[in-house]
């Protein structure tokens, strides 16, 4: 009474409504009063003792609010050094401190505390009962961000526990369920949808959005934070647009109103701020395409379209209205953002070329529309990635019903003869561009169209592209240690061409001749020629031939126009390359596949043989002799012949008058290399047997050939020879 003189009158208003009235403050509060008996003692007659739980009450004109207050701990009179951080006042005969200002801790306190816990269940129970249930009084409850210890803790626990199992959770319907019957969510998303329809949408087995709760009032806010409540967020709203809710999502909304749409595409903006702006900006891009494939943005005609597949109204409207943004949506400065966050442009130049685009795809035949919009595309395409364009389904491919994209064709007769057809014979899954559009276009026209697709990239000619450094057959141990220290800064780089192994093994010789013109006459191919790689920054780059340049080597893949075999680049001359081969000498492209190498090797050591055998280098035999030397195998072991002969001199004249003459047998035994026999001509007579596996004119054998007996080599040619073929 602050020294005052006066008097407390307490004055029972309603079932357990009090009104206080102090005459010194000339004031009245009203209070929420609950009494339970606690029994300290098993004899109950003698210490018969009870507890209080009493809430601050506001008054309305025909109803009560519980409103919050600093709770107090009292013993019968305030415990004054006592804090309980609870917004309510308990009271009971607590075992209290020396100086009555706190209690303490002992097993009799205990057994008060655990009835004020069951006096606290009851109260809501009857606050609950008599509509007493306000956001004053969630706003008065225990949460998880209060301060709370021991006790007081678990008086939390219970009332959390209560709301969790009674129905005192006020629906956004006004009627009341436990909290794990309810779903909570921004207000924003519970305007737009009514929990049926979320329900629908997500499969929730909840019964009821939960109430809206203030967003300034902390207390409240943390409370509701703290039940088993369900929470529907930004990132619950944004799975609506994955593919499994799409077609369900789609369907809701197909029916809904002007003013709703407005409502949404607001929701919508403040979904991707929420992604944009914090923790989730990682999947931002992932769902701004998700969206992109829902049909959710009002047409002009009252449909719903993709936003990658509308306008908005520019000042050239003569296409279809479907395509446009509804115009009264279009004009309200609050969703304007959107536009831009979904790539929605105005219609225009730009513009024009993917709505066209979208036409196309729709055409499943050749019509006159269809040549007329692909006309319109090949003007408006200048504003628009290539790429982009490539990859859409808009051109009809020779012999398929489907469309397919500029990436899966190429072009050959009857538009150019670019020898592509050849390729594709290799590699599948491409397919020549159809006559359609030389039958149905002018010459001007068509050439519009084809300098259009060679603009988006149709494959009109071989391509040197980047390939992984991992491929390269000399990667581990030449580019790679094991002892590399491989960081995030490592480098690499190499280099082929699309399907090169199965191009090179097709053994055809258009293929073989497109792939020798093309890099006989590449400006650019000593850039192609080496692979390097470098696993970190402080690792110098360590190189070898790229991939190209390996698999060309190592391959038979160019046909000679001797026996039209395939050979390896060094084991082919100039001489032997068919008709259409380009050549040119100042090329780096020879000398990089290391062409005619071993050709010209046993070339010259054919040209030694003839003159040191003393053969008219103009006669036929001469010519035989040639011919018989050009296949690398033969030549190998008839020189190694000459090297290891140590007496004897040897003329082949038998043997190239049977070339000349054709002479040839299908069975004949091993060549027997025996220096060792008389010098009787006929006995040093042997049969000479060679399998040719590759070559040109291969014998099927031999005549027997007489060795007569001349000098023995020089040591220098021994020598010279051995170094070549050993």
């Amino acid at each position: 009474l602050d020294r005052k003189s006066g008097r407390v009158e307490k004055e029972k208003v309603a079932p357990n409504i009090y009104q206080i009235e102090i005459s010194a403050r000339k004031e009245k509060t009203y209070w929420l009063i609950f009494e339970k008996n606690v029994l300290g003692n098993k004899d109950t007659k003698k210490n018969k003792l009870h507890v209080n739980i009493s809430y601050a009450l506001k008054e309305s004109v025909d109803s009560w609010s519980i409103v919050p207050t600093m709770g107090t701990v009292n013993i019968f009179f305030p415990a004054v050094k006592e804090n309980s951080g609870l917004r309510f006042n308990i009271n009971g005969p607590f075992a209290s401190t020396v100086a009555r200002d706190s209690i303490r801790e002992c097993e009799e306190n205990d057994i008060i505390f655990e009835a004020i816990r069951e006096l606290a269940v009851e109260s809501l129970v009857f606050i609950g009962s008599n509509n007493l249930i306000s956001m004053g009084l969630y706003e008065t409850m225990p949460n998880n961000e209060d301060v709370l210890t021991g006790k007081y803790a678990q008086i939390r626990e219970t009332i959390i526990e209560t709301f969790n199992q009674h129905e005192l959770v006020l629906s956004s319907k006004g009627e009341y369920y436990r909290s794990k019957d309810l779903v909570k969510t921004i207000p924003s998303i519970q305007n737009l949808f009514a929990f049926s329809e979320m329900k629908e949408l997500m499969g929730y087995e909840e019964r009821d959005w939960c109430c809206t709760i203030p967003v300034r009032n902390k207390n409240c806010r943390a409370f509701f934070d703290s039940l088993n409540i369900r929470s529907c967020t930004y990132r619950s709203f944004a799975k609506l647009f994955d593919d499994e809710h799409r077609c369900n999502f789609e369907t809701i909304i197909k029916n809904k109103g002007f003013s709703w749409f407005r409502n949404l595409y607001v929701v919508l903006i403040d979904l991707c701020n929420f992604y944009h702006e914090g923790k989730l900006m990682a999947q931002y891009p992932a769902l701004i395409e998700k969206m992109k494939d829902t049909k959710m943005i009002l047409t002009a005609v009252g449909t719903l379209k993709e936003p990658r597949n509308i306008f908005l109204c520019g000042t050239d409207t003569t296409e279809r209205l479907e395509q446009f943004v509804n115009e009264r949506l279009k004009n309200f400065k609050e969703i304007e953002p959107l536009w831009k966050i979904l790539g929605i442009q105005e219609f225009g130049d730009k513009s024009t070329g993917q709505y066209l685009i979208q036409r196309l795809e729709e055409y499943q035949y050749p019509s006159d529309d269809y040549f007329e919009d692909l006309l319109k595309l090949s003007k408006y395409a200048a504003g628009i990635d290539p790429e982009k364009i490539k990859s859409h389904r808009i051109w009809f491919a020779a012999g398929e019903k489907k469309k397919c994209s500029a990436e899966n064709l190429y072009l050959d007769s009857p538009y150019e003869n670019t020898g592509y057809a050849n390729i594709a014979c290799v590699i599948r899954g491409i397919n020549g561009l159809s006559p359609v559009y030389k039958e149905n276009y002018t010459s001007e026209e068509l050439k519009k169209i084809i300098a259009f697709l060679k603009g988006i990239g149709i494959a009109t000619e071989l391509e040197v592209i980047r390939t992984d450094v991992r491929k390269n057959p000399l990667y581990n141990g030449v580019l790679y240690k094991y002892s590399d220290n491989v960081t995030s800064h490592s480098t690499s780089e190499d280099y082929t061409i699309s399907h090169l192994d199965d191009l090179l093994d097709s053994k055809s010789v258009p293929v073989s001749k497109m792939i020798w013109n093309y890099l006989i006459n590449l400006q650019t191919l000593p850039r192609f020629c080496k692979a390097s790689f470098s696993p970190n920054r402080t690792t110098q780059p360590r190189k070898c031939d790229s991939y190209l340049i390996q698999k060309l080597k190592e391959k038979a893949w160019i046909p000679s126009k001797i026996d039209n075999c395939f050979y390896k680049p060094s084991d082919i001359s100039k001489e032997m390359l068919q008709e259409d081969f380009s050549w040119r000498d100042d090329t780096p492209f020879l000398s990089l596949i290391l062409f005619g190498t071993d050709k010209n090797k046993v070339k010259l050591q054919s040209e030694k043989l003839i003159n040191d055998w003393g053969v008219d280098t103009e006669s036929e035999q001469a010519k035989a002799l040639r011919a018989l030397l050009s296949n690398p195998q033969i030549a190998g072991k008839i020189l190694n012949l000459v090297n290891h002969e140590k007496e004897n001199q040897y003329n082949l004249a038998e043997a190239i008058a049977a070339q000349s003459r054709g002479g040839v047998v299908s069975n004949f035994d091993e060549v027997d290399y025996d220096s060792s026999a008389v010098n009787n001509v006929e006995r040093r007579t042997r049969k000479i047997k060679e399998e040719l596996e590759e070559g040109i004119k291969k014998p099927r054998a031999l005549k027997r050939i007489d060795f007569i007996s001349r000098t023995k080599s020089s040591p220098e040619e021994r020598l010279f020879l051995a170094e070549q073929y050993h």
